[in-house]
């Protein structure tokens, strides 16, 4: 949005004598239109503030207490790690092992799968060969992190972390939800095997391949589709194919922490952190444009005044004989 202000500083300033102030007025909505056009990921991330998502909301002490009769997700973890800079070397850093073990430690019957950069290629070119390309186009690394969980939620099921999380419990009381999101739904999630929810996630990736990382897999984007299965779910849905929330926070820290190997980015607003700031942003164009118009048009009206003094008595009050 930044780019925005020189653009409108520069149409203001053609104010020359023989411009009328409707033109200055178009030139300047003009280039407030090509500043949102130009800016659209971030104009459809501020439309989406005040969304409150549908769908069942769990505490994770409730789900600690309790423990259900059907387990629908597997009891696999996942988690990824791809050396963007070597993708041949498949070794996580060590400081990463902390998070391995709190997993395997608490829950020794899960099995343990690091997806590395040649074996999550591999994945997909094996089960999704009709994404291949787009995943290989992808522009950014994060695109195809993001897209892989969901390919293997739906494909493998069980519990997905990211590598700044560690495991505090047993997981096993999660197994009994057939699909949840955790918090943000970002960073951690869970899923049965061919959940309709992540069908849809993964059917809605192509159209978005060439999109901003938040919208071709990120927050912004699981907003959306969250939003658009609960719209579509009946009214009574049957449990299995329901997509709980689960809360997370400072006080909801039952199942994961985090191991303070990544700053969040995402807080649990699933991603309003960023739309806020494109709201801030346009409101601060909005504030530079009016500002400029206003203080054209007071140095017109000024101007005016300044030379209706000059002008005879008769011509000020608009003909002869009027004073």
């Amino acid at each position: 949005m930044a780019f925005g202000i020189p653009i409108l500083t520069c149409i203001s300033s053609l104010t020359v004598p023989n411009m009328p102030a409707i033109t200055v007025r178009f030139l300047g909505l003009a280039a407030l239109s090509a500043v949102i056009l130009l800016n659209i990921p971030n104009t459809r991330a501020m439309i989406h503030i005040g969304h409150f998502f549908s769908g069942p909301s769990l505490t994770q002490a409730d789900i600690a207490s309790t423990r259900g009769q059907d387990q629908f997700i597997p009891k696999i973890i996942h988690q990824i790690y791809h050396n963007w800079d070597d993708p041949s070397n498949e070794t996580a850093p060590d400081d990463f092992d902390a998070t391995r073990q709190s997993c395997t430690t608490t829950n020794p019957d899960f099995e343990y799968r690091l997806w590395t950069a040649n074996s999550s290629r591999q994945f997909i070119e094996t089960h999704y060969e009709w994404f291949l390309q787009t995943y290989d186009s992808y522009p950014c690394h994060t695109q195809r992190l993001n897209t892989l969980r969901y390919f293997l939620m739906r494909h493998c099921g069980g519990i997905y972390m990211d590598l700044e999380y560690t495991c505090s419990r047993d997981l096993k009381p999660l197994l009994y939800l057939p699909s949840w999101v955790m918090g943000r739904g970002h960073g951690i999630t869970g899923a049965r095997p061919d959940h309709p929810y992540w069908i849809m996630m993964i059917e809605s990736l192509i159209p978005r391949g060439h999109r901003s990382i938040t919208h071709s897999g990120g927050p912004e984007f699981e907003s959306s589709i969250w939003k658009k299965y609960h719209a579509q779910l009946p009214t009574k849905p049957r449990k299995q194919d329901r997509v709980y929330r689960i809360k997370m926070g400072n006080q909801e820290e039952v199942f994961f922490k985090s191991n303070g190997r990544f700053k969040h980015v995402w807080d649990d607003s699933f991603g309003y952190v960023a739309s806020t700031k494109s709201l801030l942003g346009c409101l601060l164009l909005f504030a530079v444009f009016t500002l400029r118009l206003a203080r054209s048009w007071q140095a017109r009206k000024t101007y005016q005044r300044e030379y209706l003094k000059l002008l005879p008595a008769k011509d000020q009050g608009g003909g002869y004989g009027t004073v």
